[in-house]
């Protein structure tokens, strides 16, 4: 075959990609306006209507952090976040540091306390170290985040709520704390 053939084949396969590419563009970008008059074509689409109850209020929440250890517990807990706040109904993330600084395996658990007392009611926990029990290797060392949501009834009123953890041994805790 001629060069020249070649040259002009591989020319008209390469706008046939440009073209291809563009129409695959044009069509994501419409994907979104074309998928919502679908559904309301056939009716499965419908409006939302946002209650005033469930808008997430203009007002933060603060919420102060503090880790401590037993006496007698050889790792050590340490808040990273001192202070995180949040909205009413929206994600807050907290984070700690775990460490054993012996030559053997701990067995810890964190133990949860809330300040003023009535707080427990409105912080609900989705992730945290508090749920189970820590096992850490000689000298390891470990991050953990805590993820909790405010609930919508949080009151406004209520003021700065302290998220305290207490570390102890697990065998200290299996009867309950």
């Amino acid at each position: 075959m001629n060069s020249s053939v070649i040259h002009h084949q591989n020319r008209t396969t390469a706008r046939k990609l440009l073209l291809a590419v563009l129409v695959m563009f044009g069509f994501c970008f419409a994907m979104v306006p074309m998928y919502d008059v679908f559904c309301r074509a056939v009716g499965i689409q419908q409006d939302r209507v946002v209650n005033e109850s469930d808008a997430v209020p203009a007002w933060s929440q603060r919420v102060d952090l503090d880790a401590n250890t037993a006496p007698g517990v050889a790792g050590t807990l340490t808040a990273l976040d001192h202070t995180v706040s949040g909205k009413a109904g929206q994600l807050v993330k907290a984070r700690f540091r775990l460490a054993n600084p012996t030559d053997r395996t701990l067995q810890l658990r964190a133990i949860p306390s809330y300040a003023p007392s009535n707080a427990v009611r409105f912080v609900e926990k989705l992730q945290c170290f508090c749920f189970n029990e820590i096992a850490l290797a000689p000298h390891e060392v470990r991050d953990a985040t805590v993820v909790m949501v405010l609930k919508q009834d949080l009151p406004q009123d209520l003021g700065p709520i302290t998220l305290s953890y207490t570390l102890f041994n697990a065998t200290d805790t299996r009867s309950g704390p």
